[in-house]
């Protein structure tokens, strides 16, 4: 747990701020509890609580907490500095703000989180308005609706629903903040919090822009600061910052945008050569950082390269480490990858004109069983392990198993592929064979499975999983024709 709080360590490092030690505290008792099953030993346990750091490092879950069996819970965690934090059970986020030595006493029924039977200790002061404003507003519910209306309606229309939303928002905290006198560092972060939360809401539009090049990000984006000091503590303005990054690659020249995707060059490659373009100071360094440790985490050729430059870049050395890790873990993972023996892996070139016919070619006379999926793909990986038997059930029989993926980067893929020791045709596709499959089968959510006949026909574009009973009938049927 000494990591939790790492990125606001590396905050403290960079801007020479006192050192502040401590161990918030947060404990109280599940009404009515959650109970699941233990997938180790079968046996029924208490469901957990998960805490998440809320910065812009942390991608997972940092602490797991299992009640005992009367539903008490008792939190510990060591922080740096007053911070945020994301409290999650059954499905349901509650934000919280502490102080290195708050206690807070939270006490809920077990339907929902968001609204405490009790709330009591030090940690109340900043946490009960906070609460509130959750109750209210509560912040996934209200992410979902705007998503949904950005791709339903004009940009003026969501731009003035992000404008009643921001507020509605300030407008609630503005109340709240003129009751009492609070601690500077929560005002701030409330303050940049509600800020950058519109500011991203806004941004989040052009990722919806047909025409990048021809939109009016350029003036939008004019209007914000990109080296606002006074945000150091949101993880809404850094996930605007890298937005911003994310938009500059978008509108790039078509013949840049077209090459990057011809040969699966993953956006953050670009991401990190543009932090080094418009960012200054601490904010580019961190962004510097995410994007190595991105480059890295999607397991891309030319890591060790950009690594490289990234070692010469001016950067804090406990915001090096993070990056330092992360490409330690690729290393390890580039240096074990044993391809099944059975597998046999295929890269489309970027540039031919392919299309299924021609890739599947090789395999006409026999029945073929194709998985579409990904690596990044969750549900796609949970059918895997029925392949594995499914091949095995089809060993000898005149059944080809072809995988194609539609991961963006080959080592990533090939890396999967090892891991999950799956055997059979792999395919990684390129631009002309996507394009194929979107406009003639309407290819986008994945899995998806097709069934070929001997005659190399597409008999069924929605074919069962590997998982089920109907997928054995359907194959057997078609190796008896």
């Amino acid at each position: 747990m000494v990591n939790l709080f790492l990125a606001l360590l590396i905050f403290i490092l960079c801007t020479n701020t006192a050192t502040l030690h401590g161990q918030a505290v947060i404990f109280g008792k599940i009404e009515e509890q959650i109970w699941l099953e233990n997938q180790q030993n079968g046996k029924l346990q208490p469901a957990s609580i998960t805490i998440f750091s809320d910065n812009f490092f942390q991608k997972d879950a940092n602490i797991l907490v299992v009640p005992d069996e009367q539903g008490f819970y008792n939190i510990q965690l060591p922080l740096l500095l007053p911070m945020p934090v994301i409290m999650e059970y059954n499905n349901r986020r509650l934000q919280l703000f502490l102080f290195p030595t708050d206690t807070l006493q939270l006490s809920f029924n077990a339907a929902d989180l968001v609204k405490p039977l009790a709330i009591q200790g030090s940690g109340t002061f900043c946490n009960a308005p906070l609460i509130a404003f959750q109750q209210r507003y509560y912040p996934p519910d209200v992410e979902a609706e705007l998503s949904f209306k950005r791709e339903t309606t004009d940009r003026n229309s969501y731009f003035g629903l992000c404008e009643d939303m921001y507020i509605l928002e300030s407008t609630f905290f503005k109340g709240e903040l003129q009751k009492q006198i609070y601690p500077q560092a929560f005002t701030n972060w409330v303050k940049a919090e509600l800020t950058y939360r519109k500011a991203t809401r806004l941004s989040a539009y052009y990722f919806t822009t047909n025409e990048p090049l021809q939109d009016d990000y350029p003036q939008f984006a004019a209007t914000y600061n990109y080296n606002d000091t006074t945000a150091i503590v949101s993880n809404q303005y850094l996930l605007f910052l890298e937005y911003h990054l994310r938009h500059l690659s978008k509108r790039d020249a078509v013949s840049s945008r077209s090459l990057r995707v011809e040969k699966k060059t993953p956006w953050v490659v670009r991401g990190y050569e543009l932090a080094k373009l418009h960012y200054t100071g601490l904010y580019r360094e961190i962004l510097l950082t995410r994007m190595m440790m991105d480059i890295s985490d999607v397991l891309y050729a030319e890591t060790p390269a950009i690594y490289s430059d990234y070692l010469l870049q001016p950067v804090t050395d406990g915001l090096r480490k993070l990056a330092n890790d992360h490409f330690a873990a690729y290393t390890a993972k580039m240096g074990n990858v044993h391809l099944p023996p059975d597998a046999q892996l295929t890269i489309l070139p970027p540039n031919e004109k392919t299309n299924l016919a021609n890739t599947l070619s090789p395999f006409l006379g026999k029945v073929i069983y194709i998985d579409f999926w990904a690596s990044w793909c969750a549900p796609c990986l949970l059918e895997m392990q029925h392949s594995r038997r499914l091949q095995q059930m089809y060993e000898g029989e005149n059944v080809a198993f072809v995988f194609i993926s539609l991961d963006s980067t080959a080592d990533m893929w090939r890396t999967k592929i090892a891991e999950l020791g799956i055997g059979g045709h792999h395919f990684l596709l390129n631009v002309a064979l996507q394009a194929e499959l979107t406009e003639l089968w309407n290819l986008g959510a994945i899995p998806r499975y097709f069934i070929v006949n001997k005659r190399g026909l597409v008999v069924n574009d929605s074919a069962p999983p590997p998982g089920s009973a109907e997928i054995v009938t359907q194959l057997n049927n078609l190796l008896n024709e």
